[in-house]
C-alpha cells in the first residue's frame, strides 16, 4: 500500500527512516496498531470457522473499540489496559 502511494506521488519515498516506515514498525504502540490496523471480519458462520480466526477477529474488534477513542482524544496509550487484555483472552 505504501509503495503504491509512493509510486503515485502521493507520499514521499518510503525508506528505513521515513515516518511511514516507523508507523509500520509498531514502535508507536498498540493504540495505533489496533486503531489504524486492518478491520477483520468473518465471512462464514462463526461455527464453521477456526478458533484462531474467531480469536483474531474478536481481538481486533475489542482492540479497535479501545484504541479509536484513545486516538481521537489525543491520549497516548501504548499498552493495552488489563481489563481490555482480559476481554481479549476471554474470546473463545
Amino acid at each position: 500500500m505504501l509503495l503504491s502511494l509512493e509510486d503515485d506521488g502521493q507520499i514521499k519515498a518510503v525508506n528505513a527512516g521515513s515516518e511511514w516506515r516507523k508507523v509500520l514498525s509498531f514502535k508507536f504502540g498498540l493504540d495505533l496498531f489496533y486503531g489504524l490496523g486492518p478491520r477483520f471480519k468473518l465471512v462464514k458462520d462463526p461455527k464453521l470457522t477456526s478458533a484462531a480466526s474467531r480469536q483474531l477477529v474478536g481481538e481486533n474488534r475489542i482492540g479497535r473499540h479501545w484504541a479509536l477513542p484513545s486516538l481521537q482524544s489525543g491520549r497516548v496509550q501504548r499498552l493495552i489496559p488489563d481489563e481490555i487484555a482480559a476481554q481479549m483472552a476471554s474470546i473463545g
